[in-house]
Parts: C-alpha cells; structure tokens; sequence
C-alpha cells in the first residue's frame, strides 16, 4: 500500500491541484504514521514552490488525522475504565 502512494505522491509532483490526489495524500498518515513526513513535505513544497493554496488538502488531513487521534483516546478512555471497575 506504501507504493501505490508513494506513486501518487509522485503524481502530486506533477499536478498538485488535483483534488483527488488531495484527499488521498491527505489520508495516507492513516495507513501508516510514517507517511505525515511526506505529507507536510509535500504541502510545504508545493505552496512555496507552486505557490498553490491548499486548503481542501489541510482541512482533509487535519479531519482525517483528527477523527484517528479522537479514536484512540475513545479506546483508551474505555480500557482505562474497565480497567478501574474491575
């Protein structure tokens, strides 16, 4: 899963105003945590280098990253209580 997107990492190179390769770059960090590196690297790069405005790829990756960070301290919080009733 890592290649295809680094494939479209690549393919963001090319034509960062595509909105699809917006949303999937966005959500890459999801597959693996790694892959937010790239992801600031590559907003950085093309908002200085290309000058382009990239407001729908950082609303998607802060929902996306949000909702998993939101997630996990749901499943924390639960553990932590099943934990003290016990």
């Amino acid at each position: 899963m890592v290649q295809v997107i680094a494939v479209c990492y690549a393919l963001f190179i090319l034509a960062p105003s595509s909105r699809l390769l917006q949303m999937v770059l966005a959500a890459s960090p999801l597959i693996r945590a790694e892959l937010a590196v790239p992801l600031v690297m590559s907003m950085v790069w093309a908002r200085s280098a290309r000058e382009k405005k990239l407001a729908a790829m950082t609303g998607a990756a802060i929902l996306f990253s949000g909702s998993w960070v939101s997630l996990g301290y749901t499943i924390m919080q639960t553990f932590y209580q099943t934990l003290t009733t016990c």
